[in-house]
């Protein structure tokens, strides 16, 4: 049995609400876009109707991202989809498993959230991870679903609040030198209470598998939670 159908079956099992949906225009075409990178690393890509690779300082495990790119990304205004390439890891055993959203994950994705907000709290945006094989690509959604999203756009709102105040400053450096302050420590508080807070209780389920009872596999990624939901996007062929 192929690993991505191995991993659809315990999914399902374990989150009924979430069903194997099928792949969209967007996973199709950041498929395409990864299948097309050679250097092996990972990489960020944003989608908003076409492809934005935002990737700085790829390597093997880990990846940056250009906020220049991304900030030009958001201000097209279009509904943005986070995607992520993730290679598949290996249990101590040397089987191999899916890749999965982990905490860091999480944490970008809050700090992602946060700096799209901020420009357009209106603005739609998703995010998923991709993983690539020989002939398919598996698409895996995730998402907050706790006080951390309305604390990050709660966040994002006073920042953008002070950004316009700023604007409107002129000839009183003290003052624009405060209200600069004033957005800084937003952005501090959402760094550390937000992010941080993220990264450290998503650590609670991080790299304890999840098992369907019925299958006997254990599939290691972070268990869908109040706190936490994963679903399959789809397959792409």
């Amino acid at each position: 049995m192929r690993i991505f159908h191995i991993l659809a079956i315990c999914l399902c099992i374990l989150a009924p609400a979430r069903v194997v949906a099928e792949p969209d225009e967007a996973d199709r075409a950041v498929a395409a876009y990864y299948r097309s990178i050679t250097d092996g690393l990972e990489h960020i890509v944003l989608w908003n109707g076409a492809v934005h690779d935002v990737s700085v300082n790829a390597m093997w495990g880990s990846v940056e991202f250009d906020p220049e790119k991304v900030a030009m990304v958001i201000d097209a205004g279009k509904p943005i989809i986070y995607y992520h390439s993730h290679p598949a890891g290996f249990d101590e055993d040397g089987i191999r498993y899916p890749p999965t959203p982990s905490n860091l994950d999480f944490a970008a994705l809050a700090w992602f959230s946060y700096l799209t907000w901020k420009e357009n709290p209106a603005l739609p945006i998703s995010h998923r991870i991709v993983m690539i094989e020989e002939h398919d690509a598996l698409v895996i959604s995730y998402a907050l679903a706790s006080s951390d999203i309305t604390r990050t756009l709660n966040n994002a709102a006073l920042a953008a609040t002070y950004t316009k105040e700023r604007a409107t400053i002129q000839d009183n450096q003290e003052k624009f030198e405060a209200n600069f302050m004033k957005e800084y420590e937003v952005e501090k508080n959402q760094k550390i209470a937000v992010k941080l807070h993220v990264l450290k209780t998503s650590m609670r389920v991080t790299g304890t598998p999840c098992v369907s009872s019925s299958e006997k596999i254990s599939i290691y990624f972070i268990c869908s939670s109040t706190d936490f939901n994963i679903w399959i996007q789809g397959v792409v062929k």
